[in-house]
């Protein structure tokens, strides 16, 4: 039998969360991208392996955003002077 503080949990979250089964498949798949061995558990070791890649997908993202940018400045200015038709 669940506990009230449990049924109570689930009520809040059912008033906060519009699509549960949506989240709850969110979660779930980011849990299986972390937990490497598939025991059911992440482990610290598994946990840094997933958030250094994380980091470093972030990292190149926004190198990539940077680089677009400064293209994309550079490329309006050269268009501006009616160097690129």
């Amino acid at each position: 039998m669940r506990s009230l503080q449990g049924r109570e949990v689930d009520r809040l979250q059912s008033k906060v969360d519009p699509y549960p089964d949506e989240l709850t498949s969110v979660y779930s798949s980011l849990f299986l991208q972390f937990d490497h061995d598939s025991n059911g558990s992440v482990d610290l070791e598994e946990f840094k392996a997933e958030m250094k890649e994380m980091m470093l997908a972030m990292a190149w993202d926004a190198c990539l955003f940077k680089w677009h940018l400064k293209r994309t400045a550079f490329s309006s200015s050269l268009l501006s002077w009616n160097l690129l038709s």
